[in-house]
């Protein structure tokens, strides 16, 4: 167990690696991450997810695009 660095401060978690990431039509391969425990009813990306994707705005809406195909 490690801790991890959260909008709330440091936050026990687990260091995992996922073979893959399928986000609708975007697969994301070999990510470390971090697992928390926690009480919230959905889950939240963390940053090494979201550095693998291309991120845009459309209006209120933030998407997510394969890399690969958006460059």
């Amino acid at each position: 167990m490690t801790l991890g660095s959260t909008a709330n401060g440091a936050a026990p978690a687990y260091r995992v690696k996922l073979n893959t990431v399928r986000l609708n039509d975007i697969d994301i391969n070999q990510v470390d991450t971090l697992v928390q425990e926690g009480r919230l009813p959905f889950s939240l990306l963390d940053m090494s997810i979201l550095n693998r994707a291309e991120m845009r705005r459309e209006g209120e809406m933030m998407v997510l695009c394969d890399q690969a195909v958006s460059n």
